[in-house]
This record gives structure tokens, C-alpha cells and sequence, in this order.
């Protein structure tokens, strides 16, 4: 029966979102939401020249080796080889943001969905926040949660020693 429920719910967000009901800053259905911030000693223009653009996480992201991008869809490439597939749904440049979701990964996450942020401290710096909602696949909620959690500490806590 909960198999049956969790199909049912899949195909309805699908309906939901293929109607163009769901706002542009949704997130996915995902039942865990991860949020790691981090604060820079740098302007937010600064910070988003490398964190804005779609196609360079490998340049602060310690984990990924490389990215290939055609159009909305870029594949990164890890350390150990293992790919990661995202499509962009949406890039607000004025409002240093944008908005991606996993399409093939080895993390163990399902119905992904993510935005990058950069906004003024108010005191001459930046803090970038890294959100996520999402369904684990593989692992249970908490442990799934942990390495998700992981990632976004990797590449904030770069981004802390690159600008701090």
C-alpha cells in the first residue's frame, strides 16, 4: 500500500508541476530538507563570478574533478570517476541564485532539488546558502541527510578558505 501511495504522489507532483502549478522557488516534494550558510569577506558580486557560474563547481568544490555542460544539463565528474547529472530549471543573476535538480547520481537522493544563494552580510561580505528538499534512495532519511549534508560543507567550507 505505501508503495502504491508513493506512486500515486510521484505521478501527481508530476501532473502538478507539467500544469505549471508549482511557483518558480518550489522546491521539489522531497520529505528531507538540508540547509548549510556560510559567510565570506567578500562582496556578493565576487562571490558570484565562481559560484554563479553553472559550469564551474569544479573550480570550488573540492569533490568535483571536472564539468561538462550542454545547454540547461551539465554532468560533473567526480574524483573516483562517478558521474552526476543536474539540469538547471532556473538563474536569476541579479539576485545571485539559481536553481538545479539531480537527474543521475550515485548519491543516494531522489527527487532533488536545489538552489545556490548569494546575498550582502550587510556588512561588507556575503553568506551563500546551499538548500536542498529531497527523497532519499538507498540509504535511510538520516544517513542520506548526513551525506548531503557532507557535500555542501565540502564546497562551503572551500569557498570559506578561498575568500576568508
Amino acid at each position: 500500500m505505501k508503495q502504491k501511495q508513493s506512486v500515486t504522489r510521484k505521478v501527481l507532483i508530476g501532473l502538478i508541476a507539467a500544469s505549471g502549478m508549482l511557483s518558480g522557488t518550489a522546491f521539489a516534494a522531497g520529505n528531507i530538507d538540508v540547509k548549510e550558510s556560510v559567510t565570506l569577506n567578500a562582496k556578493p558580486a565576487a562571490v558570484w563570478a565562481l559560484v554563479g557560474d553553472y559550469n564551474g563547481l569544479y573550480r570550488w568544490h573540492p569533490a568535483i574533478a571536472t564539468s561538462d555542460r550542454q545547454d540547461k544539463v551539465r554532468v560533473l565528474t567526480l574524483g573516483d570517476g562517478a558521474t552526476i547529472t543536474e539540469m538547471l530549471l532556473e538563474q536569476d543573476n541579479e539576485n545571485h541564485s539559481y536553481r538545479y535538480a539531480i537527474t543521475k547520481s550515485p548519491l543516494p537522493v531522489a527527487d532533488y532539488e536545489a538552489e545556490i544563494a548569494v546575498q550582502s552580510n550587510g556588512k561588507g561580505g556575503s553568506t551563500v546558502t546551499w538548500s536542498t528538499s529531497f527523497n532519499a534512495a538507498g540509504l535511510p532519511d538520516k544517513e542520506a541527510e548526513k551525506v548531503i549534508q557532507g557535500v555542501f560543507k565540502a564546497g562551503l567550507g572551500n569557498l570559506e578558505k578561498l575568500y576568508n
